[in-house]
C-alpha cells in the first residue's frame, strides 16, 4: 500500500487537485471545518467536497471515497447540515460515475495532541487539568467516544475490505462528569507518582490521552526523597497494574533510543552519571531537551507518538532506570525506529 501525497492547496488548485486523484485508488476524505459562523462551516464543508468531485469528474476518475462523517448528522445544526449534505453530494457522485463511497459516521474522537478548546472535550479537559484550570462540566451529559487509533484502525480496515453507504461506528459512552472525575482522579494519581488501575482500554487510552498534555511544562518531575543514616531512598512508580522494569549501563557517548510507542507507557530515571533525554513529537522539528543527573533524581514519561532517545553526556558509564507498563514481547513489540 503506498501512501499519494496531499497538500491542502491542492485544494485552490483544481489541475493539482485533478492528478491528485487521478493517482488514488483510495481517498479519505477527512477536510473539514466544525468551528466558525453558520455560513462559513457550511459552505467550507460542502465546497470541499464539491472540489474533491469536481477533480474527479474532470480526471475521469472514480476512486473508492471514505468520508468521515459525524453523529451531528442526526442533529439539526449546520455543522450537522454540512455533513449530511457532503455525504449526499458523493452518493450522487457515486451513482453517476458507478464509483464507490463510504460515509463513515463517528462519534467524538479523542486521542493525543488535540487542539484544547476546540471540538474536543477530553482534549479540552486534559488541557485545563494538566495547566490547573477550572473547567466547565456539564455533568449529566452523554458523550459518545472513539479513540483516534481505534478510528484510523476503521479506515484502515476499509481500505482493505471496501463497504459502501453509512456506516455507523460503535462508540463508549461515558457521562460528562464521570469522563471528568476519571480524569481527575488520573492526574492526582500521577502527581503522587502512582499509575491508576485501568477498568477498561477506554480509561487506559484516556490516561494516555492526559499524559500528552503533561508533557512539556510539568516534565522533569522530581522524585520524593527517603533519607535516614542509611542514606537516600528514591520511589521511581508505583503502579496499580504492575508492569517491566529494568535498568541499563551506557557508556560515555553512547545514545539509547531513537523510536516511538504507540501503545506503551515509557519512564526514564537516570540514578548514575550524566544524561540528556530527547523528545520530539512525530511530524514536528521541535525537540525537548532534558539533561538530568543521578546526583538529582527526576523521572521523564515518553508520550506515545513522540520520538525518545538518552545520551550519555558524562565521563563515566550513565546507569538508567526504565518502568514500562508492559513486558515486552519480542512478537508485538509496539517499538518502531524514528530518529529525535
Amino acid at each position: 500500500m503506498e501512501v499519494v501525497p496531499f497538500e491542502r492547496s491542492f485544494f485552490q488548485d483544481q489541475t493539482k487537485l485533478a492528478d491528485f486523484v487521478k493517482n488514488s485508488d483510495v481517498i479519505v476524505h477527512l477536510a473539514g471545518l466544525n468551528r466558525g459562523g453558520d455560513s462559513e462551516i457550511y459552505e467550507t464543508n460542502t465546497g470541499l467536497t464539491k472540489n474533491l468531485i469536481n477533480a474527479c469528474e474532470k480526471a475521469g476518475a472514480s476512486p473508492f471515497i471514505i468520508y468521515s462523517s459525524s453523529t451531528h448528522v442526526h442533529r439539526d445544526t449546520t455543522y450537522g447540515r454540512s455533513k449530511r449534505d457532503s455525504g449526499e453530494l458523493l452518493r450522487d457522485w457515486a451513482q453517476r460515475n458507478s464509483a464507490k463511497t463510504a460515509n463513515l459516521i463517528f462519534p467524538n474522537i479523542f486521542g493525543e495532541f488535540a487542539n484544547p478548546l476546540y471540538n474536543s472535550a477530553v482534549a479540552t479537559f486534559c488541557y485545563q487539568l494538566a495547566h490547573r484550570e477550572k473547567s466547565e462540566v456539564n455533568k449529566e451529559a452523554v458523550l459518545p467516544l472513539i479513540y483516534a487509533q481505534d478510528a484510523a484502525r476503521i479506515i484502515y480496515n476499509l481500505i482493505c475490505n471496501p463497504q459502501c453507504g453509512d456506516i455507523a461506528v460503535e462508540s463508549q459512552e461515558v457521562k460528562v462528569g464521570e469522563l471528568y472525575d476519571t480524569l481527575t482522579s488520573f492526574r492526582d494519581d500521577y502527581f503522587r507518582n502512582v499509575f491508576p488501575r485501568f477498568k477498561s482500554d477506554l480509561e487506559y487510552n484516556l490516561f494516555a490521552t492526559l499524559l500528552s498534555y503533561l508533557w512539556i511544562e510539568n516534565f522533569p518531575v522530581k522524585l520524593g526523597e527517603r533519607k535516614d543514616e542509611r542514606g537516600s531512598l528514591f520511589e521511581i512508580a508505583g503502579s496499580h497494574q504492575g508492569g517491566h522494569v529494568f535498568f541499563s549501563f551506557t557508556e560515555p557517548g553512547m545514545t539509547r533510543g531513537n523510536h516511538y510507542h504507540t501503545r506503551k507507557i515509557e519512564r526514564f530515571c537516570v540514578i548514575k552519571g550524566e544524561a540528556e533525554i530527547r523528545i520530539r513529537r512525530l511530524f514536528t522539528k521541535e525537540v525537548s531537551v532534558y539533561k538530568v543527573s543521578g546526583d538529582n533524581p527526576v523521572f521523564i514519561d515518553m508520550p506515545r507518538f513522540c520520538a525518545h532517545n538518552i545520551t550519555n553526556i558524562g565521563k563515566e558509564p550513565l546507569v538508567t532506570l526504565f518502568w514500562i507498563n508492559e513486558i515486552f514481547n519480542a512478537d508485538d513489540p509496539d517499538t518502531y525506529r524514528e530518529v529525535v
